[in-house]
């Protein structure tokens, strides 16, 4: 593990003095031998600053066993061992006695640690399986090198292992040769064309099921493709098998686009940190965003799936042909990218739905994230860890950033910008400068004040005004945005803020042809760039104005609504997402105004909220996917992402019950007659109509069983369903109103005893309803239980911590201590998953006093604990913060 390391810094870039043109690796696994794991690496290098007669090649926990420059053995080097827990090497080569040191080889023999990695990082194991994860800085666990990604080179690769254990050997690029050796070995050469850098290199080795297909591209080249998984989950690999022809299909459709090697190959494994690894021809990704069918996958996680599978082939050009030229320009590939994934997902399920789903995220965590002690912009300016980087800021403000860029200036000239970048840029490690450049040299428009989102931090408040003068039929609009100081900024600038907006009359009808009292139209979209914005609107009546249009700039909105106004968006907007956010503000509303006074749920407004909720119900078969998330009244987790402060998690936890049961009381009928009347599903089908349909059974099915009724409807979901979401909800809707129905889990384990990502599943369904620690605890002894895995680890903890309120807040503060064990316990081996762990406890300064000190209180108990930089950095971060709010 590193320790006491200086921050990183953007400002302190500085190109390499020398380049390696093509890298060389030979791989030798013999478990039989005293160095079981050895790489033999030849580098050819080219000097780029004359003069300059060393280089430095990073390395971690490498034993080096010789060294050559240009086939000679080398004695003028340097090895030395950095600071810290962990092994991190320097290899400093000097050249200085070279005839020749602009062009010359250097080969390196070195064992690297792969049994015994729990990083999951580098070269390790991965159950039976040989993997590799080498972004950011894993390939320094591999061999000596310039371990960074603006060095892009060439790559061949040689493996040589066991053919018994290891039949499959696999690495970037396109396969070369292969052949049976003596001993029972056996080796693969692999070749990559195309210049990248050593975070997209990728080796596997290993037995697996293997489904192959193959895609003809839109020049006619035939590519072949292949997915492996475990021995014994090959069927399961039909749907991710489905969702990459659609993605290579679409990405040729939507942005011109075509696969370039003559083979694209994904291998799901069992313990990965992240979601998956766009290796360049050699996807790697965690089993549970690649492996499923109907019968072990929710919907939700085949659409998972069917996003991930594309959005790391969407990397191919965006992240693999044109890199980053640092990690600090992280957002140039994974912001750009998740746009992609984004819309792919729009044009091929549901726009509204998607748009919907991707808000929440920014709503739900990201803001949270901006307002909280890791704060930073989606180009960060330093940083202690590089594996801190890989935030929902990072990616989804990143995509949003995108977004933005895409609604000023439109498709076509996005598009534009697009074929530029990739004419400027194709094989080049560039910054986030470059992509606004062809941007905006494409479409003409001056993105130059549009570039501050990238260097500022925090998430800008728009206030929203209206005043409408009868006499003069005139309706004043003031937008002023506030940008309030951050943890890691004080001073703060106004943002360029694309907002689309609709106009309604009282009857919740479109006003168009809007102009002001100048005479000019009123756009759709208004740009605002300053601090404020007045805008005097001609018309004879008042208006309701809806702003901010599907997220149209990533901000929280301030506007005085009533609730009668929020209730005629809520039911009448003929724009989904305008009734998506009016129902989010009128819960909230609810939820302040019960908290401040109980009896608000006997008040007319309250019922003028349960009148939306039943207008809501009469329209869900219109877009029951839409609609389902409409009739959810905002969890508890969710609506605390609204708050800025004061926040009693336990308080919040009541109004949620409470309303809920207010909701069941007098929508509980309604919702089950509607649940009779919905239309039979059919055989199933992944289509949003048919997942649309299945969710909303579940939320009137929950709604109707709120007060313990109904038992066999549920029971009866459960033993009809041909699909595993109909059979987890039934779980879920057990659970959540105590039915009692235990044959249905004494079934379920019986089912799926082998299936360990649906077991991942019953066991978040477990943590979130568990009515103590020890239950959650319990939940550990599973079978399918294995610490050390991420996947089981996140299974558990965070949905007991996100959302199981009544036992992660406990005032003996047990729950809270819980997710502090979990930290040190995995930061010993993982620091990437402990990383990830202690977010939970990030959220502490929008809680009350009495639930702020427990959580700090255990903060500064983990800063005198010894940590790595990862968890580290979080921390101190927090303590800073609060000393701050103290």
């Amino acid at each position: 593990m590193e320790k006491e390391n200086k921050p990183l810094l953007r400002s302190d870039y500085r190109p390499l003095d020398f380049k390696i043109l093509t890298t060389e690796l030979d791989f030798n696994f013999d478990e039989n031998l005293a160095n079981p794991f050895t790489v033999t690496s030849k580098l050819h290098f080219q000097r780029l600053t004359s003069g300059v007669t060393s280089f430095t090649l990073d390395g971690q926990d490498l034993e080096l066993l010789s060294l050559k420059v240009n086939g000679t053995d080398w004695q003028d080097y340097q090895l030395e061992d950095l600071p810290g827990e962990g092994k991190f090497q320097n290899l400093t080569i000097d050249i200085s006695k070279l005839d020749n040191q602009d062009d010359f080889v250097v080969e390196i023999v070195n064992t690297l640690e792969v049994a015994n990695n729990k990083l999951l990082s580098g070269i390790y194991k991965a159950g039976e399986h040989i993997c590799s994860q080498c972004e950011s800085k894993g390939f320094r666990l591999i061999t000596f090198y310039f371990d960074r990604p603006d060095n892009l080179s060439v790559f061949t690769v040689k493996i040589t292992a066991d053919k018994t254990k290891y039949p499959y050997l696999l690495s970037n690029g396109n396969f070369v040769e292969g052949s049976e050796l003596d001993n029972g070995k056996h080796f693969a050469v692999w070749h990559d064309p195309f210049p990248k850098p050593s975070y997209l290199f990728a080796l596997v080795a290993g037995e697996f099921d293997v489904l192959e297909d193959h895609f003809i591209t839109k020049s006619g080249r035939k590519v072949d493709l292949k997915i492996f998984a475990e021995v014994g989950r090959g069927e399961q690999l039909h749907f991710a098998m489905s969702s990459l022809k659609r993605s290579m299909k679409w990405d040729e459709d939507r942005f011109g686009l075509e696969y370039d090697l003559d083979l694209f190959m994904i291998v799901a494994v069992s313990f990965f940190n992240m979601g998956a690894m766009e290796n360049k021809g050699l996807n790697i990704f965690n089993e549970s965003a690649l492996i499923g069918s109907k019968d072990t996958a929710t919907d939700a996680r085949l659409k998972r799936i069917d996003k991930v599978v594309a959005h790391e082939y969407f990397h191919n050009w965006t992240g693999d042909r044109v890199t980053c030229r640092d990690w600090f320009q992280l957002t140039l590939k994974e912001g750009l990218t998740v746009f992609r994934d984004q819309e792919f997902t729009s044009d091929t399920f549901d726009r509204t739905l998607e748009r919907i789903e991707s808000v929440e995220i920014m709503q739900n965590y990201q803001f949270d994230e901006d307002s909280g002690p890791t704060s930073h912009p989606i180009r960060p300016e330093k940083v202690l860890s590089q594996d801190n980087f890989y935030t929902v800021t990072v990616y989804d403000k990143g995509s949003e950033v995108i977004r933005m860029i895409h609604t000023l200036i439109g498709e076509e000239n996005f598009q534009k910008g697009m074929k530029l970048y990739f004419e400027r840029h194709d094989g080049q490690a560039v910054t986030c400068d470059d992509f606004v450049a062809a941007m905006a040299d494409a479409s003409g428009y001056n993105l130059d004040k549009f570039k501050l989102w990238y260097s500022q931090s925090g998430t800008p408040n728009l206030k929203v005004e209206q005043q409408f003068e009868a006499e003069r039929g005139v309706l004043t609009l003031t937008f002023t945005q506030v940008n309030n100081p951050t943890n890691d900024q004080k001073e703060k600038q106004p943002l360029v803020l694309p907002l689309r907006t609709l106009f309604l009359d009282q009857e919740g009808s479109p006003v168009v042809n809007l102009k002001t009292t100048s005479g000019e139209k009123v756009e759709e979209l208004i740009v605002l760039e300053s601090d404020k914005l007045v805008l005097e609107v001609v018309t004879a009546k008042p208006l309701v104005v809806v702003t901010n249009l599907d997220f149209s700039a990533p901000i929280k909105v301030e506007q005085d609504r009533s609730f009668a106004e929020l209730a005629l968006v809520a039911s009448k907007a003929p724009n989904e997402y305008a009734r998506y956010q009016a129902v989010q503000d009128l819960n909230y509303q609810v939820y302040l105004k019960t908290l401040a006074d109980a009896s608000f749920v006997e008040s007319q407004e309250f019922a003028l909220f349960l009148d939306v909720y039943k207008d809501l119900l009469d329209q869900a078969v219109v877009n029951p996917a839409v609609y389902a998330i409409l009739l959810r009244f905002t969890s508890p987790a969710n609506v605390a992402a609204r708050f800025k402060a004061d926040l009693d998690p336990l308080a919040v936890l009541e109004v949620y019950k409470t309303v809920s049961q207010a909701l069941a009381k007098a929508h509980g009928d309604r919702a089950l007659a509607l649940f009779k009347q919905l239309p039979e599903v059919g055989a199933y089908e992944f289509n949003v109509t048919q997942a649309g349909l299945r969710d909303l059974k579940a939320v009137l099915l929950t709604l109707a069983t709120k007060e313990g009724q109904h038992k066999d409807l549920v029971a009866s979901l459960y033993e009809k369903a041909d699909n595993f979401t109909d059979r987890i909800n039934a779980l879920r809707i057990n659970l959540a109103n105590n039915l009692g129905l235990d044959s249905l889990e004494q079934d379920f384990f019986k089912r799926y005893a082998d299936e360990v990502l649906v077991l991942d599943a019953y066991q978040s369904v477990r943590a979130t309803f568990a009515n103590s620690l020890a239950e959650v605890k319990e939940l550990t002894k599973l079978h399918s239980y294995d610490a050390q895995n991420p996947n089981r680890v996140r299974a558990i903890m965070t949905p007991f911590a996100m959302h199981n309120f009544a036992v992660m807040y406990n005032k003996d503060a047990s729950g809270i201590k819980y997710v502090v064990e979990e930290v040190l316990r995995t930061d010993k081996f993982n620091p990437q998953l402990s990383s990830n762990l202690v977010n939970l406890l990030l959220k502490f300064f929008k809680l009350t006093a009495e639930y702020r000190n427990l959580i700090l209180n255990e903060l500064s108990f983990l800063q005198s604990q010894t940590l790595s930089n990862n968890v580290k950095e979080k921390v101190d971060s927090a303590l800073e913060m609060a000393k701050k709010l103290a």
